[in-house]
């Protein structure tokens, strides 16, 4: 690295901010218009792929999974003339950023993934395995941690179907859900109850959890991981790639 680059990084950091660039990350759910780069519903698509950007990423050090994968989607580059990711950015001067306690522990990577969600629709009902569950087999996942999560509510129209199912009903046993799925998302989703996304609100879903987001502008804090399990076999119209929610379902143990 340049001691140009070097210097600008450190000039920033006197400052006490950092800029970036906007990092727009494809997902298998149509946008709902409210982020750009297109302010329209559904303008990010691309076609061949049926593929979406509806989320903006933050801060990331985490490598988006996404069929058709794109070099660096979803790793965060600085806003200088000279390409510099965070990643990068936290090797050269990762103690000065984090802390020397924090860097301790996690060396050069951020602890935490921050996003924007913009769903045009529901996102698919899903759930997040476990850091114990990651540390296990964590040649399978490929990240250091599961997904835990916390959404907040945003003040912006809220989209069509502004509520998220989360959890499942007292009683509901992991065979009763994959009968469920088997029979159709509908019945499914009869398995979980609903909460209202109100804005100046929001809610913490521990991984393990199933959940469904609604459409409201979403600003969601997790643990850096981007691995999930998909509990329908569509979304967006399109099969799921790989048919991950069947896979998922052998996967998970919690009854």
């Amino acid at each position: 690295m340049s001691n140009a680059v070097l210097s600008r990084l450190d000039s920033w950091l006197d400052r006490g901010i950092l800029p970036f660039r906007p990092t727009y990350v494809r997902r298998f759910y149509p946008d709902g218009g409210r982020l750009g780069p297109l302010a329209r519903s559904g303008g990010t698509s691309h076609p061949r792929q049926r593929l979406w950007k509806p989320e903006r990423w933050i801060a990331s050090c985490v490598p988006a999974t996404n069929p058709s994968p794109v070099p660096n989607e979803g790793i965060s580059f600085l806003a200088f003339r000279v390409p510099l990711s965070w990643p990068q950015a936290l090797r050269l001067r990762g103690e000065r950023i984090l802390g020397p306690r924090h860097f301790a522990a996690y060396g050069p990577d951020f602890p935490v993934l921050t996003k924007l969600l913009d769903p045009g629709e529901p996102i698919v009902f899903h759930f997040h395995v476990r850091d114990e569950d990651v540390w296990q087999d964590p040649a399978r996942f490929g990240y250091r941690f599961g997904k835990d999560e916390a959404y907040y509510f945003l003040d912006a129209p809220k989209g069509p179907i502004p509520y998220t199912h989360v959890g499942l009903y007292p009683g509901v046993t992991l065979r009763a859900l994959r009968q469920a799925i088997q029979q159709g998302r509908e019945r499914a989703l009869e398995l979980s109850p609903v909460v209202h996304q109100r804005v100046g609100e929001g809610l913490f879903v521990p991984a393990g959890v199933p959940h469904r987001p609604g459409t409201a502008l979403t600003l969601e804090i997790q643990q850096p991981s981007d691995v999930y399990t998909l509990l329908e076999p569509t979304a967006g119209g399109t099969p799921c790639h790989r048919n991950r929610f069947t896979l998922a379902l052998r996967a998970w143990s919690r009854p």
